[in-house]
Formats: structure tokens, sequence, C-alpha cells
């Protein structure tokens, strides 16, 4: 099973979202949780969870990094 089946829809959301703004170069990734808290309104620490669980998707299998809504 690869990773993307394992990740709920609700974090996936999150996920493409990182994925496009490391794509986008707005940012480097570990100053992307005021991006989260912004997008989703969530809670500084929410964002900072949501950020280390999307780089721990991408270290777990690389290519992650560089899916977007359409690969699902």
């Amino acid at each position: 099973m690869s990773n993307v089946q394992v990740v709920s829809k609700y974090k996936m959301e999150y996920f493409m979202f990182l994925n496009r703004l490391r794509e986008s170069g707005e940012t480097n990734m570990f100053g992307a949780s005021p991006y989260v808290q912004c997008a989703f309104s969530t809670t500084k620490r929410e964002a900072q969870k949501i950020v280390a669980e999307w780089m721990q998707w991408v270290r777990e299998n690389p290519s992650n990094r560089d899916l977007d809504y359409g690969d699902l």
C-alpha cells in the first residue's frame, strides 16, 4: 500500500498545500507553519504538527513531495 493511500483525506489537503508551497519556492519548508496557520486557520501548534507530519511523509517516500491533487 502506498503512503498516499495511508494518509487520510483530511491530511492530504494539508499535504497537497505544502507540496504546492514547496514547489512555489516562497519559503523554506521549515518556515511553512505560518502559511498553514493562515490558509487553514489552525493554531501555531497544529500548524507545526502538520508540517512535521508532512516532512515525515516526504522523508518516508521522497516522490510524495511531487504529488498534486490530480495524481491521487
